[in-house]
């Protein structure tokens, strides 16, 4: 069996932008665990043949939003076409309000949790996540968490999702494992 890497990297705002809770959003909408649009469409098309790996990386200054598939060679196509299908729906004809929902709810608990977690709280310090201006409080996150509308995420993403870079990688053999 033949392994083959697909790529997907997205630019995002500073982490400290107004944009960032609904790129957040969209991230977890997509790819935010089992119930991620996403990680449904594949499963839906190809059953359970596939690895998702999502990470928004924000700094200051500017962001990344990288989301690898791994898949065998010859799920390759089908896997970069259910991609592409499962966010042009979600640039194109909507978001659904049962994922919105659900994912904003993941989000604020993370967050909540997060914000008690020390180690959380200093690699976001690190990164410059927080304004100056204090606006990165777990209130304040939280509040513009709460305001954004569907709409809203769309838009972001869409514009996004327009400057995607797509790499590939692969096919790799897989080698069995030596037991010890």
């Amino acid at each position: 069996m033949q392994r083959s890497y697909l790529l997907w990297v997205l630019p995002l705002p500073p982490a400290a932008g107004p944009q960032g809770p609904a790129f957040a959003l969209a991230e977890r909408i997509a790819a935010g665990g089992a119930y991620g649009l996403l990680q449904r469409t594949l499963r839906d098309r190809l059953g359970l043949v596939y690895g998702v790996h999502s990470e928004l990386e924000r700094h200051s200054d500017c962001g990344l939003w990288w989301l690898r598939l791994d898949c065998a060679g010859e799920d390759e196509q089908a896997c970069r076409e259910a991609v592409e299908a499962c966010f042009d729906t979600m640039c194109g004809s909507g978001l659904d309000i049962e994922d919105f929902e659900r994912a904003s709810a993941g989000l604020r608990a993370q967050w909540t949790i997060e914000d008690d977690d020390p180690a959380a709280v200093m690699q976001r310090i690190a990164l410059e996540y927080w304004a100056a201006d204090g606006q990165g409080s777990l209130d304040e996150r939280l509040a513009r968490l709460n305001a954004l509308t569907v709409a809203e995420v769309q838009a972001v993403l869409k514009q996004a999702w327009a400057q995607r870079a797509l790499f590939g990688w692969g096919p790799f053999p897989l080698r069995p494992r030596r037991s010890a």
